[in-house]
């Protein structure tokens, strides 16, 4: 704020751009404008930022899993790599409140052929097993990509991911649960990566599980 004598300005009133001018007591005063706006969301502006705030949400649940799944070794890389391929996703505008919404999260994002992989989560046994079928060369799909399966708790920020095996043949690998896992809601994953570990498919949501519901347990082939 300032205050001035001027004959050149003595009529001048309100404002010009970012400065207002005024009388008070008989001084001439100037001052800046306040900066202060007010933040007016459309409604295209909150959907982009309710998406936002669930990938944020969710990240501590996939945050382990981003890194080889993305192809990084920089988990700043891989949060913005997994915002990328799941901002626009169904499901994150509502809050992934609904169980096929988490089968739609991406932890791997890629160019190869996704594998045929199947999962099956047994709450008794506190096993996983993962079976998965060959499949003929062709581009982006040959028989040394490395298939993985993951497995999240969900809410409770604990993760897990297993080799599994490779394209050129049929397979079957039974995994047990971790011990620190709570085990009340769980979702499993698979991807494909290539020998070298620079390129991955996009990944598949294949079964999630519910404590005290069987009904609620759901396995998905996936073909390419």
């Amino acid at each position: 704020m300032g205050i001035f004598e001027s004959t050149l300005f003595e009529k001048l009133r309100k404002s010009t751009g970012n400065v207002t001018t005024y009388v008070s007591g008989g001084q001439q005063i100037v001052r800046a404008k306040s900066s202060f706006r007010k933040d007016r969301k459309s409604k295209a502006q909150l959907r982009q930022r309710n998406r936002m705030q669930t990938l944020k949400d969710i990240w501590g649940d996939f945050r382990a899993l981003t890194p080889e799944g993305f192809c990084t070794t920089s988990l700043k890389t891989a949060w913005n790599r997994f915002v990328q391929a799941n901002l626009m996703r169904e499901g994150m505008e509502r809050g992934l409140s609904e169980t096929a919404d988490w089968l739609n999260v991406s932890i791997a994002a890629g160019p190869l052929v996704p594998p045929l992989l199947t999962a099956k989560i047994d709450g008794e046994t506190k096993t996983i097993t993962f079976r998965w079928q060959r499949q003929p060369d062709r581009p982006n799909c040959i028989g040394t990509d490395r298939l993985f399966g993951a497995v999240i708790d969900i809410g409770e920020t604990d993760c897990m991911y297993w080799e599994l095996g490779t394209r050129e043949n049929d397979g079957e690998m039974t995994v047990p649960l971790p011990k620190d896992f709570k085990r009340k809601r769980m979702a499993v994953y698979g991807y494909a990566k290539n020998a070298a570990g620079t390129r991955t498919s996009n990944s598949l949501g294949l079964a999630i599980w519910e404590k005290n519901s069987k009904k609620k347990q759901r396995s998905k082939a996936k073909s390419d």
